[in-house]
Order: C-alpha cells, then sequence, then structure tokens
C-alpha cells in the first residue's frame, strides 16, 4: 500500500510558508527512546536501517567529528578510521562513534540518502543519538524516517523488529511532520496550524524532548512502543482493548508495539474518525507527560500548547481547533 492514499492532497505535498518556501513534509517515521546505546546495538539498529531501506539509498553519512555529508563507502578519515582501515574493519567510518561509546561519550551518527525536503520522491534517514545530561541520565534517540511513498506495513514491521532486538524505554510511529533544518520557526508555524487538524500526525523537536524528564512516554500515535521494564504493568492493563479488533498489541523481547488500527490515520478532525486513539489515551494516562519543554515556534510556546498536544488524546477540549 502506498502510505499518500491515506491522507488528503495537501498533506502529500511539501509544505511552505507565507513566501513560498518549503519548510516542512509529512513522512513515515518512527522514534524510539532508549536509555543508552551500545556498540552492539548501533550495529544492530543499522543493520535494521538498510535492510528496510530496500534500495540501499541511504549512501551518506555524518558523525560529531566533523560537519556536513560524506559518502559512508569513502569516508573520511581521523586517526580511529585510519587504525579501521588499517585492521581491515568492515565498517571503518564507524570506528569514530564506536570509540565515543566504549568512553561513555555522547555522539551523533546520522545516514541519509541525499534528497532534499523539496525533493517529491522523498527522503530515507536514518540517525542514531546519545545525548549526555546534567544530573540526569542520558537521552538516546532513535529514527527512522520513510517516505510517504512507502508501505506503512514496513513501518509496523521496523517497530517489531527494534522492539525486539534493543532495550526500548518508549517510542511511537506513523504519520508525522519533518522540517526543513534551516526554517525550522516558519516550519512549526505550518506544523502548529496543520496540527490543530490532523490530530494523527506527529510533532517532532528534539531540542526540546531532549531537555524533558524521559520517564515518560512522549505521546501517542499509530504505534506506541512501551519498553517491557518501566511500563510492564501498564502493558498488561491494555489487554482488554484488543477485544473489539481496533488496538493490536505486538508484544517482543523488550517491549510491545501498540497498533491502533491496519494504517495510519491523519485523524482530521473534520472528518469521523475512530475513538481508539482516545480510549488507549484513557488507558495510558498515567505514562503521558505532564510538563514538556515547548516545541519551536511562537505558537507552541504559548498557554502551554505543547504539552496540550502531548496529551491531546488524552484532553481532547485543550487542543480543539
Amino acid at each position: 500500500m502506498d502510505c499518500t492514499s491515506l491522507v488528503i492532497p495537501k498533506l502529500r505535498q511539501p509544505l511552505k510558508n507565507e513566501t513560498g518556501s518549503v519548510v516542512a513534509r509529512v513522512v513515515l517515521n518512527l522514534t524510539v527512546y532508549m536509555h543508552d546505546v551500545s556498540e552492539e546495538d548501533l550495529i544492530s539498529l543499522i543493520n535494521l536501517s538498510y535492510r528496510y531501506c530496500l534500495d540501499k539509498r541511504m549512501s551518506l553519512y555524518t558523525i560529531d567529528e566533523w560537519h556536513g555529508w560524506a559518502p559512508i563507502d569513502v569516508p573520511r578519515v581521523t586517526d580511529s578510521v585510519a587504525v579501521a582501515m588499517a585492521v581491515g574493519s568492515p565498517r571503518p567510518a564507524l570506528a569514530p562513534v564506536a570509540r565515543r561509546i566504549r568512553e561513555a561519550r555522547g555522539f551523533v551518527l546520522r545516514f541519509w540518502d541525499g534528497n532534499e525536503i523539496e525533493n517529491d520522491a522523498g527522503s530515507w534517514s536514518f540517525a542514531c543519538l546519545k545525548l549526555l545530561r546534567r544530573e540526569r541520565d542520558a537521552f538516546c534517540p532513535v529514527t527512522f524516517s520513510l517516505p510517504l511513498t512507502e508501505d506503512p506495513a514496513l513501518l509496523l514491521k521496523l517497530a517489531c523488529d527494534v522492539a525486539k532486538t534493543v532495550p526500548i524505554h518508549s517510542g511511537h510511529g506513523g504519520l508525522a511532520f519533518t522540517y526543513h533544518p534551516y526554517r525550522k520557526i516558519d516550519a512549526f508555524k505550518v506544523i502548529y496550524a496543520l496540527a490543530k487538524r490532523f490530530w494523527g500526525v506527529d510533532v517532532e523537536d528534539l531540542n526540546a524532548s531532549a531537555r524533558s524528564t524521559g520517564e515518560s512516554i512522549k505521546t501517542i500515535n499509530w504505534l506506541t512502543l512501551l519498553g517491557r521494564d518501566p511500563f510492564s504493568t501498564v502493558i498488561d492493563e491494555l489487554r482488554d482493548l484488543t477485544e473489539d479488533g481496533t488496538i493490536a498489541l505486538h508484544n517482543m523481547h523488550y517491549g510491545t508495539v501498540v497498533r491502533v488500527g491496519d494504517v495510519p490515520d491523519p485523524l482530521d478532525v473534520h472528518r469521523p474518525t475512530t475513538d481508539a486513539y482516545f480510549r488507549l489515551a484513557r488507558r495510558l494516562i498515567s505514562v503521558l507527560p505532564t510538563e514538556h519543554p515547548a516545541f519551536e515556534g511562537v505558537e507552541f510556546g504559548a498557554d502551554d500548547s505543547t504539552i496540550r498536544w502531548l496529551r491531546r488524546f488524552a484532553d481532547q477540549d485543550a487542543w480543539r481547533p
């Protein structure tokens, strides 16, 4: 199934600001949060990203040690990359990241296919970050971004494989807004207006989420991931929600993937929609955030708009247009 058929034409096209510049677009996204990432975890996640990117388009990478993008097959040579090449490492480009992991330091690793946000073909990308926080646990988000033209079943399989392979804390997957990195303020102005109407499209701002406590889940989407250790009791309380077949639980080794409906739903408030997201939110209300740093832009920063969006399925009146 082509996921573009699930959204109205407006959401299939790049989203523009008042001057006509492309600032955002809707994609398929899976974001998973972890407390730490080992070398083994990182390799497993990279392998998954390439397994699902069937045409192997993600040929570029970037890390902390330099700015910009380079071909993964022709890595930029640092001291650790040179050593890895000398001993015949199969992934010499990752040597600086592996060193950071061994030294318990933060890191940023991104893969990308090079397609800019304006490209009609969409873009594949993968990112794994470890952000160190003073007097708090590390914040380790892992993101997989797929073009809207892909089958959402691919995202479900990926989410289940991630929850089967690495120790997750939580996560979410489905339709999501992505934004132009150099036009973020304009992008979030556009995203805010659309988020008022389309409740099923995730709003992602990792800069803000990195400053959150990280103890709760972020929000609810088509797929909601719950780590087994922190949320085992909550998972047990969801089982009766599956009786009518609308909500399904995919139980994996490290957690459960909760799926609402067979495909992602943008949840246009102007059209009739399922109540399953709201039923799930009522059951998960104890693990939804009660505070969260504001997303980018004036609109999300006003009147606790960010937290009201995060809790929109639990407190419907607070987020209605």
